[in-house]
């Protein structure tokens, strides 16, 4: 959706402001491009594959606090 936006939608959504307009667009611009050179990196998933992952268990020999004190 965002890709597509002009300056005349931005005036039908009531952003007035020629100023205002042209930082939204250029953030949207902006946030296109880093996505683009983000996608055109190769990916890291071979290299996460083989570090531990959050188990959503407390580590070995870390405190544990009974839920009704908070």
């Amino acid at each position: 959706m965002f890709p597509t936006l002009t300056e005349e939608n931005l005036m039908e959504l009531g952003i007035t402001a020629f100023g205002a307009r042209k930082k939204l667009l250029a953030a949207i611009h902006t946030l296109l491009a880093n996505e683009a050179a983000c996608s055109s990196l190769p990916s890291s998933s071979s290299s996460q594959s083989s570090s531990p992952r959050f188990s959503g268990s407390a580590a070995p020999g870390a405190e544990r606090r009974p839920s009704n004190q908070w």
